[in-house]
């Protein structure tokens, strides 16, 4: 299970973001995960409340969003969503021929604060 380390880096990025804009409380923190990052929500959520549960983020609202996975296909440059285990691209039927264009990573995308 390697969400806890997707949870440890995205505390960490808050906590920058926290410092920076002189933050006093969290509200709430919305996240966008990639499909292709391999992150689960269900244990990212477990993750997430086993980090912050003895911490003033105890009640923090997590919003997560699952954002696809695309692909461009190395053979004929089209552009499709990567399903899981489904890697042939839908124009031209080559199997597992591409490369990840967006849906791999995790970013913060919004911060409830005051």
């Amino acid at each position: 299970m390697h969400e806890m380390s997707y949870v440890l880096m995205a505390i960490e990025q808050l906590e920058t973001i926290i410092l920076e804009n002189h933050i006093h409380k969290l509200y709430s923190v919305t996240l966008d995960i990639g499909e292709s990052s391999g992150v689960e929500e269900d244990y990212f959520r477990v993750c997430w409340n086993a980090a912050t549960k003895d911490t003033d983020w105890k009640n923090v609202t997590l919003k997560i969003n699952m954002v696809p996975s695309i692909g461009r296909c190395l053979s004929c440059g089209n552009q499709f969503e990567i399903k899981k285990n489904n890697y042939t691209c839908p124009r031209c039927g080559k199997p597992n021929q591409y490369v990840p264009i967006s849906g791999k990573d995790l970013e913060i995308k919004e911060v409830e604060a005051s």
